[in-house]
């Protein structure tokens, strides 16, 4: 009996070890499939933000001259402690922009938050830039994205200029 466990014990250990390996592993082998020269682009969309306003990336809105706009496409969870302590931060970052032709999206893609819950994280923390809910993860898989809260800065022609932290 004891043999046997011990057989086992070693095979589980080796099958933790080969799987961790692989875990940690998979985030190297997605970078090194993209040179960091090249950014990345995303397709066009279209949604509705949850006051029912249709919202379409890029925006096709007349910019001032050569300038383009520029769309900050945050995701977000209600429950995210992260979410929370910075939701303060992109309004006022979304304020500070709203001149300079840069639009501010919000997107939930949890589906444990209901469209009250969205609706009432919007008003509670004074959002002034559409919330798309996405309880399906289109939008959540059509970007890749990983965690709340991920910041995705989109130039004119839908290049990824920036993703990451807010």
């Amino acid at each position: 009996m004891l043999r046997r466990s011990l057989r086992l014990g070693t095979c589980c250990q080796v099958s933790v070890f080969f799987l961790s390996v692989l875990w940690f592993s998979l985030p190297l082998a997605d970078g090194l499939a993209r040179s960091p020269q090249e950014p990345l682009s995303v397709l066009p969309f279209t949604a509705t933000a949850i006051d029912g306003s249709p919202i379409q990336v890029p925006t096709t809105e007349v910019t001032e001259g050569s300038v383009k706009a520029i769309t900050v496409v945050c995701f977000v969870g209600n429950d995210c402690p992260l979410v929370k302590l910075y939701a303060s931060r992109l309004r006022e970052l979304s304020e500070k922009f709203a001149n300079q032709h840069v639009k501010f999206l919000a997107i939930n893609s949890n589906y444990q938050d209901s469209l009250a819950k969205i609706t009432s994280f919007v008003q509670e923390h004074s959002l002034g830039f559409p919330m798309i809910a996405d309880s399906e993860h289109r939008l959540a898989n059509h970007f890749q994205a990983q965690r709340t809260p991920e910041i995705f800065v989109l130039d004119q022609e839908m290049l990824v200029r920036y993703r990451g932290r807010v």
